[in-house]
């Protein structure tokens, strides 16, 4: 097992992780080497269909390491092949298939555009790319908690509190809105960061479920209540105390067509004015005239009664013994006396 030396609340990754990381003395001189070997050796010689890709997927993963780990991070084994659930579009291993330590699979039908989540054709290569990109950045975030925190939080399949945690450093930095774990309903979930948070056009139109040509929504009260219903979360959700250049940051995000909707202005001294949406619902009306749901009526079940079972007259009791060969013979299971037929 990994010893770590844990970080306070409110850390920040910096080069004192670096220093203090647990790698030391955990992984032998020999595995380090041979992994950043491994990853120099795939961005100068790698061959077949998936090269190209493989040499940005390597480049990619150092630029992270280096603006997001601070250099903790040794190599990983970057491979495209299945992951373990056919649900997964990538996966991380402490060990790989090889018996080394440290491997990310990244399904290959992503780069390839026949998975269902992206579509296919050469003019959405970079937004494939970009999507495989992304899987690369979320399953460095389980090797850094595994081989650098030694939070892997297996109760919740490595997405509890510092799994978000790490998600939310790194995407205060890309300019992304707050996740939060399963349990907090309110925010997108971290389990599928930093997809379900990047903004529309991200993946230039490669993403199988999003518009050709994505653009910023026409101004409607609806989509306004929606976008300070997400600014409300980032309020209570980010971890700084002080917040007030993330909250700038997250109204510049917004469409100029919806700022005139928010009714409230708080304006901030120096700062961008932050806006409160008036999260009032409107009353359904049909016209004039009040929409009431009348509530589906429930009939009662009918019950059926069965007949009364006759007694013995000299006992009481209903049971009665019945002779299997000539069922006019019938005595009381009681007092066994003769009753007659059955």
């Amino acid at each position: 097992m990994i010893t770590t030396t844990r970080p306070l609340p409110g850390w920040v990754l910096t080069a004192d992780h670096a220093n203090v990381s647990p790698l030391t003395g955990t992984l032998s001189t020999e595995q380090v080497e041979h992994r950043e070997t491994f990853a120099a050796f795939v961005r100068e010689h790698a061959q077949g269909p998936y090269a190209g890709e493989l040499r940005e997927l390597y480049e990619c993963g150092l630029q992270y390491n280096e603006r997001h780990f601070a250099g903790a991070l040794v190599p990983p084994y970057v491979l495209l092949s299945e992951p373990s659930s056919p649900r997964a579009i990538g996966d991380w291993s402490r060990i790989s298939g090889s018996g080394l330590l440290s491997q990310i699979r990244i399904r290959p039908s992503i780069l390839t555009g026949k998975h269902s989540a992206v579509r296919e054709g050469a003019e959405y290569a970079s937004g494939r790319f970009l999507y495989a990109a992304d899987i690369l950045l979320h399953e460095m975030i389980h090797q850094w908690h595994t081989e650098v925190t030694g939070q892997t939080e297996r109760s919740m399949h490595g997405h509890g509190p510092a799994f978000r945690d790490v998600c939310n450093q790194i995407g205060k930095q890309l300019g992304l809105p707050p996740v939060g774990t399963k349990r907090q309903k309110q925010l997108p979930a971290c389990n599928q960061w930093p997809h379900n948070v990047r903004p529309a056009g991200y993946y230039l139109g490669a993403i199988a479920d999003a518009p050709e040509q994505p653009q910023d929504p026409e101004p409607t009260e609806t989509s306004a209540r929606d976008y300070g219903a997400m600014f409300a979360a980032a309020l209570t959700a980010l971890p700084e105390p002080d917040a007030r250049d993330v909250l700038t940051e997250w109204i510049s995000t917004l469409p100029d067509g919806l700022r005139p909707v928010f009714d409230n202005v708080v304006g901030i001294p120096g700062e961008h004015p932050v806006m409160q949406p008036d999260t009032t619902l409107p009353v359904p009306t049909n016209g004039d005239t009040q929409v009431i749901v009348d509530k589906p009526v429930t009939r009662a079940k009918r019950r059926t009664t069965k007949p009364a079972k006759p007694k013995c007259p000299h006992c009481g009791s209903t049971r009665r013994t019945v002779n299997v060969h000539d069922s006019t013979r019938v005595w009381c299971w009681k007092c066994q006396k003769r009753l007659g037929p059955a």
